[in-house]
């Protein structure tokens, strides 16, 4: 090619560029809120260490049970053995069932879909334990309660025959140290919300 078609070739060049609309500017969409909430990944499962599973027949046992008491209301639960040795603990959290020294602790016996109560232990502090010694046929339990002034105690509380200990400060309890056993409520377990304030 020679040197005049080539400058001819640049000339046409250079006037499709001057004719030639700017280039548009790609800009990333702005999502106004109700968009983002349509494309928003769906909510996680719901995890069983933050909300437990309800069981419908003990639910329905501590609504019975606390069906005149004062607002609000949660419980925490375990279950502990097997068959007849099976023990349920309920956890009663509210101000009907609590004080300075701890909550409310229900020893219960499943039978089916239903409860026999085996016991009803006030100030109930956390941990709750199940101890290897048992009394009368049932385990002994070990419970935390807050003494005079600040103090801590752990409590042995045993089962008389027909019902555990009402208390950790009557006949029959007393304080134990390094109590062992398996927890089976803390802090922590997952509560359960009976009926909100």
């Amino acid at each position: 090619m020679n040197r005049p078609t080539i400058l001819a070739a640049l000339g046409s060049l250079a006037l499709i560029s001057a004719c030639s609309p700017p280039a548009q500017k790609t800009e990333t969409p702005v999502m106004t809120p109700a968009a983002e909430a349509s494309v928003a990944p769906a909510a996680p499962a719901i995890d069983p260490a933050v909300e437990p599973a309800v069981d419908p027949a003990l639910d329905a046992y501590v609504r019975t049970y606390a069906k005149d008491d004062a607002l609000p209301l949660r419980y925490a639960s375990a279950t502990h053995g097997e068959g007849a040795a099976q023990l349920t603990f309920v956890y009663l959290i509210g101000p009907e069932y609590c004080g300075s020294a701890g909550c409310s602790l229900l020893v219960l016996h499943r039978m089916g879909d239903t409860f026999d109560l085996l016991g009803k232990v006030s100030t109930v502090d956390t941990p709750v334990r199940v101890l290897e010694t048992t009394t009368n046929g049932r385990p002994d339990l070990a419970i935390r309660t807050r003494g005079e002034g600040v103090s801590i105690v752990d409590k042995l509380i045993p089962f008389d025959g027909r019902r555990y200990l009402w208390s950790p400060n009557v006949a029959g309890a007393r304080d134990i140290q390094n109590p062992g056993g398996q927890i089976v409520l803390t802090d922590d377990t997952p509560k359960v919300t009976v009926r909100a304030q």
